[in-house]
């Protein structure tokens, strides 16, 4: 159960829906596993907040039904905003990220 519990709250962060939101509208992304873009179950990494400043740093397994991959995200929170200092789509089984 705390396992899930802590899978739900990553995937609640803001940093966790912008960064999907972004894939999505993402052409390269797009066009490499297909659409529509599903989210994987398995998130690794944390997130950290504390009213309207944090940091985090994911690893987001998406999947279409041309591929799938997994989302690298790292980012900060300002003033309630995130900023992504990287934000790397890697297709699985190729080395370079989109």
């Amino acid at each position: 159960a705390l396992f899930f519990g802590v899978m739900s709250l990553m995937k609640s962060s803001g940093a966790y829906a912008e960064a999907v939101a972004a894939a999505r509208q993402d052409p390269d992304v797009r066009q490499a596993i297909g659409e529509p873009i599903e989210e994987g179950w398995y998130v690794t990494g944390n997130v950290n907040t504390s009213g309207p400043s944090g940091d985090a740093s994911l690893a987001i397994p998406l999947s279409g039904p041309k591929g799938a991959g997994t989302l690298y995200v790292e980012g900060k929170k300002r003033a309630d905003r995130w900023r992504f200092t990287v934000m790397e789509f890697q297709v699985k089984g190729d080395s370079q990220r989109i």
